[in-house]
């Protein structure tokens, strides 16, 4: 073969192997025609297509290790483009197709707002409102060049829950001191006040009743006090699978056994059916009962008099739970009530240990509620507050 026809062919053979590449197919393949620039070129397109199938591995290895962490990630143009949300980030903008920015914009700007605007290497802090109430989100950005397009990689994490367990272990420090301190202080007098009560030969003179009544008051105390350690003496969580609706049917019954709550509409609702959460069974007791108690209070029936006569009840009182599962497959249980709404001054305190708006409240039912639910690594919120409805939602 002359030289110059093997050139033209090798030459051939080198633009048909490039616009294969270009095009990205790799089936071509060459004729071993006995000389070393064939065999060489099959090398070549052996060792791209190899390369190609390892960059295509790890694309996919990749793609399912961000796809399965807790922090959403999302990759977002100059034009609000989005070129990459992983599952996360879907499931906390509430979107199954995510593609546009302005897609989020029609849930929540503020939140649309907040991911173009977090600059690479800032922080930004923003609140989403969701159908499960609002939550607290952390924005951190960071900037990447990809073919030639500028790109932010946006990751968003849910700071919500790492709040709230801070809080109830800031209560939990605070309470420890405080009770301690109070015991202390009241032990002794207690015990002095009985020792003088015994050695006091007037037992009806004004020193015993004097005596008589600072010993109730500080025994009275002490039992107050002792009622608010159980607040920091929470046992670990002995957890076991069982049924959750059972033992929520059984808190009901207990309840409506109470005269002022016979009145009250309870009803339970559970897709699918047997839902199993895996819990302390005690302990998932007592915040049942803490929730629809509370609920119960917040629609007892109100009657007044007319004449001396009860008149008609003006509403009945209505407590719906339903028991489910969220898009990650967690366990979900809402407790909505139709009394009135909870005043914004107060629904912002109502987890914090020991207020109360009741005169007979101890003002701890729903921050051990909550402390509970963050022992078991899950969450306690109110998530709806109107006139007419107002919800509690557990995820578990």
């Amino acid at each position: 073969m002359g030289y110059r026809k093997k050139y033209r062919l090798q030459k051939e053979n080198l633009d048909y192997m490039f616009k294969a590449l270009e095009s990205d197919d790799y089936s071509f393949n060459f004729v071993d025609d006995g000389s070393d620039f064939n065999v060489n070129l099959n090398r070549v397109k052996e060792l791209l297509s190899n390369a190609k199938k390892r960059a295509i591995e790890r694309e996919k290895y990749y793609e399912l290790l961000i796809n399965n962490v807790k922090t959403g990630v999302i990759t977002v143009s100059e034009d609000g483009n989005i070129h990459q949300a992983n599952a996360e980030a879907k499931r906390m903008c509430g979107l199954e197709i995510f593609t546009k920015i302005n897609q989020l914009r029609r849930i929540d700007a503020a939140m649309a707002d907040a991911i173009m605007d977090v600059q690479p290497g800032q922080t930004k802090n923003v609140t989403m409102s969701t159908e499960r109430g609002d939550i607290s989100l952390n924005l951190t950005a960071a900037a990447i060049t990809i073919d030639g397009r500028n790109l932010k990689v946006v990751s968003i994490n849910d700071i919500g829950n790492v709040l709230d367990q801070k809080e109830t272990d800031s209560w939990i420090k605070l309470t420890r001191v405080l009770t301690h301190e109070i015991m202390n202080s009241l032990a002794p007098v207690t015990s002095l006040s009985k020792t003088l009560i015994r050695l006091n030969p007037d037992k009806d003179g004004d020193i015993a009743r004097g005596l008589n009544t600072i010993c109730a008051t500080s025994s009275s105390l002490i039992s107050f006090v002792e009622s608010y350690r159980k607040f920091t003496r929470l046992q670990s969580p002995s957890k076991r699978a069982f049924e959750v609706k059972p033992l929520i049917d059984k808190c009901i019954s207990l309840i409506t056994e109470v005269p002022e709550y016979s009145g009250i509409l309870f009803s339970v609702s559970e897709e699918p059916e047997n839902i199993l959460i895996y819990a302390d069974e005690n302990l998932m007791d007592q915040v049942f009962t803490n929730l629809l108690k509370n609920a119960a209070q917040a629609v007892a029936d109100t009657r007044h008099t007319v004449d001396g006569r009860e008149a008609q009840v003006l509403k009945r009182g209505l407590v719906d739970v339903l028991i489910g599962y969220d898009a990650k497959k967690m366990v979900v249980i809402t407790i909505a009530n139709n009394g009135p709404d909870i005043p914004s001054d107060v629904a912002e305190n109502i987890f914090t240990p020991f207020f109360t708006t009741k005169h007979d409240g101890s003002g701890i039912g729903l921050s051990i509620s909550r402390q509970i639910l963050n022992l078991h690594g899950g969450t306690l919120r109110l998530t709806q507050n109107i006139e007419g409805k107002v919800v509690f939602t557990i995820v578990l």
